[in-house]
Formats: C-alpha cells, structure tokens, sequence
C-alpha cells in the first residue's frame, strides 16, 4: 500500500481532525452535528436546525429519532475516527508538555490530564493500520 507523508500546522491539523470526526459522525447518522459547523449564531437557531436534519436523515437511514449507528459499523467512518483520534492525542499531548501539565518524569498527571483526549487512540478499523504523527520543532 502506498504512504504519504503530509506537514501541516497546528492548525491545519485541528481543521483536519474536526473534518474526519464530522463526515465519519455523519456516516453513522449523526448528521445533526452539521449544525454546529454552520455559521449560526443564535443558539436556538443551531438547535433548530440540528432537529430538522435529524428529522429529514434519520428516517431516510433506518433510524429512530435519537439512534445512530455507531462507531464499529462502517469502516471507512471507523477510519476517519481513527485518523482523529490520532490527531486529537497528537495536539493534546503537545499541548500538556508545551504547558507543563505533565509531571515532572514527561508522564501523564490526571490531576491536570484528565480528558479522553490524553488516552491511547482507539483502533476502530482493524483492517487500517492508525496514522503515524511526529511534531516538529520549528
């Protein structure tokens, strides 16, 4: 299989994990969560319109109102979780020894790491191997 070596900036980075959590949220009937990417800045306005896609997608996909299909479903939606799970543990990790969160050893300190952005990725698409990611310094 061919391998592509990509160099992006922080973020360019964070564009490209908040694309692949999108479209693989939308590929097992979560399309409501288009609403929070859309230029809307009445909060009502933005419920709305998450209700309304629910109501159109939802039956046209098979599911109940407040179903989806879930991660594990589709590969290539089990891909691009994989592909931003990797991104989002690059940039936080990044970030907590940029800050200093860590403890002094360079290891996680739950006291101040405790979101699920700090664990091991998950491995969705068992077919795909995970994303490789290395920071460089400028």
């Amino acid at each position: 299989m061919k391998q592509y070596k990509l160099t992006v900036n922080e973020t360019q980075l964070q564009a490209i994990q908040d694309a692949c959590e999108l479209m693989a949220r939308v590929m097992i009937g979560q399309s409501n969560e288009i609403a929070q990417y859309l230029p809307l800045t009445d909060p009502m306005e933005r419920w709305q319109v998450s209700r309304a896609l629910n109501a159109v997608t939802k039956p046209l996909c098979g599911l109940a109102p407040n179903a989806s299909y879930g991660v594990g479903s589709f590969e290539k939606a089990d891909v691009l979780f994989d592909i931003m799970e990797v991104l989002r543990h690059q940039v936080a990790w990044d970030h907590a020894i940029e800050t200093k969160l860590t403890k002094p050893d360079g290891k996680r300190d739950y006291s101040n790491m405790l979101n699920k952005d700090y664990d091991t990725p998950m491995h969705w698409a068992n077919t795909v191997p995970l994303i490789t990611i290395e920071t460089i310094t400028e």
